[in-house]
């Protein structure tokens, strides 16, 4: 998914054609913030659950072959690792830490932040089995390339705007979105999936991996595009090129030592949880990188992105603790034109703090203009002494003064519970 701000900030756009009788009616899956409506009255009718369905299918094959082979978690005191792991040769962006996000981690986490990235616009139904899936959109996309390219206005338009750096306009920069986020996001998300398989004993680690990383991809344009069914370019290139380059190139262990070594890149996603009634609350996915760019010694130039951006400062300590410091914007509202399908985001202020070990995230704290998550604080597993550090902790406070709070387990694959007062 990509699309274009009202300014500089993640340009890009995604086209995606509706029937002329659909004009008029209210987009299924997009909330109307403008009118004020009751969680109940917001969520979406369950009017078609093969949709649905293909969502949990995903999902299951995320869940099964890890749940098959995962093992308990025996924790080495000296390295801080996982005891009786893979030798770690080939583990770059994984280390198998028994602490923060890499204790987090699992196929689960990758459906729930990636697949679902969208789901932290405040405008976006988070009951996510509740929801019109674009099946039929992805399809058409993927189905029928030649039909998508003469529909945008042929091969050089696409070339200029969607894969090359060849406009020199932003608002044409549609390539830009699609490189962060499907190549070196995707990709990196990949290559620690396949890192985390291999230490657990999954069988086929990168190929299944592979097939975790693109099956969030096709959740994250079906959830884009609720209700759609004629195919785009945006998301042809995305599932056709995008996604499967970023495998491709992080598949490498010269280009994961490049980003992971000299860069710093990491994925930091959040705890993603779901309540008993189905919302998925607290998810996100950003790509990490810490630039060895800084004038001052001990610091490096952080940068935050995913579907918010914010550069900032991470500083340095002996004993590998990072502490960052982070200032820019946040995805608050994703307007969609009913008949084009055109995505225009509506960006907010945003701020965090973040402190990790060895790369791996240890606690987070994000401020934002964002109705639905105004103050999130995440605790990453390993962290808080209960339990032998085996839980993670998460609180989000709302506009409205609503309340998410949740777990997350070292172990769970990803997946964490949540509950709430009000709202």
């Amino acid at each position: 998914m990509r699309s274009t701000p009202t300014h500089p900030a993640g340009a890009g756009r995604r086209t995606a054609l509706m029937p002329s009788s659909a004009v008029t009616a209210p987009l299924p899956g997009l909330v109307d913030r403008t009118v004020p409506m009751s969680p109940r009255t917001a969520r979406l009718p369950l009017r078609r659950p093969a949709r649905t369905l293909a969502a949990c299918v995903w999902t299951a094959l995320a869940l099964a072959p890890a749940a098959l082979r995962a093992q308990e978690v025996q924790v080495d005191t000296t390295t801080g690792r996982a005891a009786g792991a893979r030798p770690a040769a080939r583990m770059i962006f994984y280390r198998a830490l028994t602490y923060g996000s890499d204790a987090y981690m699992g196929p689960l986490d990758v459906i729930l932040n990636k697949g679902y990235a969208v789901a932290q616009f405040n405008n976006r139904n988070r009951h996510i089995f509740e929801y019109d899936y674009g099946t039929r959109h992805v399809w058409s996309s993927v189905a029928h390339p030649v039909e998508n390219v003469r529909r945008y206005g042929g091969w050089e338009k696409l070339i200029r705007e969607e894969l090359l750096p060849l406009s020199l306009s932003w608002r044409k920069w549609k390539w830009a979105p699609n490189y962060v986020g499907h190549v070196l996001e995707g990709g990196i998300t990949y290559r620690r999936l396949a890192e985390w398989h291999e230490a657990h004993g999954v069988p086929l680690p990168a190929l299944s991996a592979a097939v975790v990383t693109m099956g969030a991809a096709v959740i994250n344009e079906m959830y884009a595009h609720p209700g759609y069914v004629e195919g785009t370019t945006a998301t042809m290139t995305d599932l056709l090129f995008f996604d499967p380059l970023g495998i491709l190139l992080f598949a490498h262990d010269g280009v994961a030592r490049i980003f992971a070594e000299r860069l710093r890149g990491t994925i930091w996603s959040s705890q993603a949880a779901l309540t008993l009634d189905g919302e998925l609350v607290n998810n996100g996915n950003n790509v990490i990188l810490k630039l060895p760019l800084s004038p001052f010694p001990s610091t490096s130039i952080f940068v935050r992105a995913g579907l918010a951006f914010t550069p900032g400062v991470t500083f340095h300590r002996d004993s590998g603790l990072d502490v960052s410091v982070a200032f820019g914007a946040e995805g608050r509202i994703q307007g969609v034109d009913p008949e084009t399908g055109e995505e225009t985001p509506e960006l907010a202020l945003g701020a965090g703090l973040f402190l990790d070990r060895n790369g791996s995230l240890l606690m987070s704290v994000t401020a934002s203009e964002v109705e639905h998550r105004r103050l999130v604080v995440n605790v990453y597993p390993g962290v808080i002494p209960f339990a032998g550090g085996r839980f993670g902790a998460w609180f989000l406070l709302r506009d409205d003064g609503a309340v998410r709070f949740g777990l997350s387990a070292r172990g769970a694959l990803g997946l964490g519970l949540a509950a709430g007062i009000g709202g």
